[in-house]
């Protein structure tokens, strides 16, 4: 029989339908990222989102197999939401979150057509997580399937490699550009406007988690990020892409070993 290619590229838009079927089979996680084409300062190309998306999705998805753990990835969902403030930037292709939900819970019912049984929707532009979550729940009332949302950045991490708060456009993504592909950053023209949201940080409420509001309506933006790029490395991005790569691979690890309880097992005992 012949080799299937999925091990080792594990690009579901490079495979043959029977290569398809035979990672459906082998219990493969089905990731689709889902990103933004959207306007990241005069600096960044509008693909940022993107670029980081597939990038560490693709490192995570290498982790995963030296770890014995299959994965197909499928093409990037390119455009998603982006709120008023965003769209006065020219650049930004923006849809209705009603429409991204309707799109990403009709490409997981294809995918359960196809046999997956877990799929995975990896957000790198964090505007698209309402409509994820809806497709998320969508999936499981409507074909009973196991599906995830995963967010790999991190605080944590951020706090750990770079020197100012990363909103948009700032320290960490301009970081993550310059590992990947410096030859579209125009360093010259990276712009500095810190993180400053006033109010956020005296509001009990939000510190607590139980509220939120976008920074966007509480901070004004000449350049069109939050952040300062001036600080923004290639070692910073490399370890960046390193340490988020690896945090999504434990979860999709975790994800991968979980049991599945199906609608109709929670009527029983």
């Amino acid at each position: 029989m012949k080799k299937i290619r999925w091990p080792d590229t594990c690009l579901f838009a490079k495979m043959t339908w029977p290569e398809i079927k035979e990672a459906a089979e082998s219990g493969a996680i089905a990731l689709v990222v889902v990103a933004q084409i959207e306007e990241h300062g005069p600096h960044l190309p509008v693909d940022t989102d993107v670029l980081i998306g597939e990038t560490v999705t693709l490192k995570a998805a290498e982790i995963l197999k030296k770890r014995g753990i299959p994965v197909v990835v499928l093409p990037t969902v390119w455009s998603g939401y982006s709120e008023i403030d965003v769209t006065r930037f020219p650049g930004t292709i923006s849809i209705r979150p009603t429409h991204l939900a309707n799109l990403l819970t009709d490409i997981g019912m294809s995918l359960v057509r196809s046999g997956f049984k877990k799929i995975g929707f990896v957000v790198s532009h964090g505007q698209n997580r309402m409509a994820v979550e809806i497709a998320v729940r969508e999936l499981r009332d409507r074909a009973k399937a196991q599906a995830a949302m995963f967010i790999f950045f991190s605080s944590e991490i951020d706090k750990k490699i770079l020197s100012s708060k990363e909103v948009h456009g700032g320290e960490g993504e301009t970081s993550i550009y310059l590992a990947v592909a410096p030859e579209y950053v125009d360093m010259e023209k990276a712009p500095k406007e810190p993180y400053v949201a006033k109010g956020r940080k005296a509001s009990s409420a939000l510190q607590s988690g139980l509220c939120w509001w976008t920074t966007w309506s509480v901070q004004r933006t000449k350049s069109g990020i939050f952040g300062d790029a001036t600080l923004a490395t290639k070692e910073k991005g490399e370890a960046l892409i390193d340490a988020y790569a690896n945090l999504l691979a434990d979860m999709l690890e975790e994800y991968y070993r979980s049991p599945y309880v199906s609608p109709e097992e929670h009527g029983e005992g």
